[in-house]
């Protein structure tokens, strides 16, 4: 069996790693039991469509193969879980929040303490200042709780927001009062073509069953001209790659935790990124990253600072963003 050599990724042919798949105890045919979940398994092509180039990079205990196409620089994992499992794991009561924690929730404790939502939430605003008018519209698509929502409304913004999870939406509707928020699917919401100046869709890529639907949607709904805001993981980032490589040398136990499975179904780059949003027609304006220093609040002033900025700006981090925008 031959191997290449990509970089730091030591590869195998798709068609080769085929044949050396691993059966552990809790990997059985169609279903796997991955972190205390059990789901139905199917096997994936590349979204952007069949190179003949892909790569394995690993396959974890748990039999799932992760594999990377040199042409669009993306990691997708196959087998994956089936459309039906997906949807049914976030919408399954208590998978994804404890709705216990919000219902004290204090607004004036949240920003003070500069909890990391608020903080990330608030890097996403200005972020839309950056592009956008007061008084614009904007969907946050896979909007949690809510909480860019509310920011973003009260910094003057029109904004909604849409959740397939049942519990965060009632969370952010009752407990925390947030006006605008719909559980369902951007598929599923019946919204109005070009009816939005921005499309916010933030760690939400990288979980969604199929990507080229939910591309064409979020640039359906944008108004001529309008723009698009997408956050994702990053494995081109420092950290990712050295965890990968970690992962490869067996200090995982066999465990690929960086990627995420089963709820990540992709892993992305810049260029995989610009890709991505090329393929349905929008031009990309910007690729850059927010570090975890810049989410847990911490300046960029200093030496420390300086050497943050220059991983921001390089989309270094573990996560990064593009700005998109659609033709007027």
């Amino acid at each position: 069996m031959t191997q290449t050599v990509e970089g730091n990724i030591e590869t195998q042919t798709k068609g080769e790693a085929q044949e050396i798949k691993t059966t552990p105890p809790f990997y059985s045919g169609d279903y796997v039991e991955c972190r205390g979940w059990r789901g139905k398994l199917e096997d994936a092509e590349n979204p952007f469509g069949e190179s003949g180039k892909e790569r394995l990079v690993l396959r974890d205990c748990y039999g799932i193969g992760y594999f990377h196409d040199p042409v669009s620089d993306l990691v997708y994992a196959s087998p994956r879980m089936t459309q039906e499992s997906l949807i049914q794991a976030y919408q399954e009561p208590g998978a994804h929040l404890d709705t216990r924690e919000f219902k004290n929730f204090n607004r004036s404790d949240w920003e003070s303490k500069r909890d990391r939502t608020f903080v990330v939430s608030n890097l996403k605003v200005q972020l839309a200042k950056q592009y956008l008018k007061i008084g614009d519209s904007i969907i946050d698509v896979g909007c949690h709780v809510g909480f860019f929502v509310m920011l973003a409304r009260e910094a003057g913004y029109e904004c909604d927001g849409i959740d397939v999870s049942l519990d965060s939406v009632r969370v952010g509707v009752e407990d925390l009062n947030i006006q605008g928020l719909r559980a369902t699917t951007i598929e599923d919401a019946a919204i109005a073509d070009c009816s939005y100046h921005a499309v916010v869709i933030w760690d939400v890529l990288e979980h969604v069953y199929n990507l080229s639907d939910v591309m064409n949607h979020c640039k359906r709904i944008l108004k001529p001209g309008g723009y698009f805001f997408a956050h994702v993981p990053n494995h081109r980032g420092l950290s990712n790659r050295l965890k990968t490589l970690r992962s490869k040398l067996g200090f995982r136990n066999g465990e690929y935790h960086c990627f995420g499975f089963p709820w990540h179904l992709y892993n992305f780059s810049p260029k995989s990124l610009r890709v991505l949003v090329e393929s349905v027609g929008m031009q990309p304006i910007r690729t850059a990253s927010f570090s975890h220093r810049s989410k847990n609040g911490k300046d960029n002033t200093g030496f420390l600072g300086n050497i943050n900025k220059g991983i921001e700006g390089r989309a270094l981090s573990d996560n990064l963003y593009i700005v998109a925008r659609k033709a007027e």
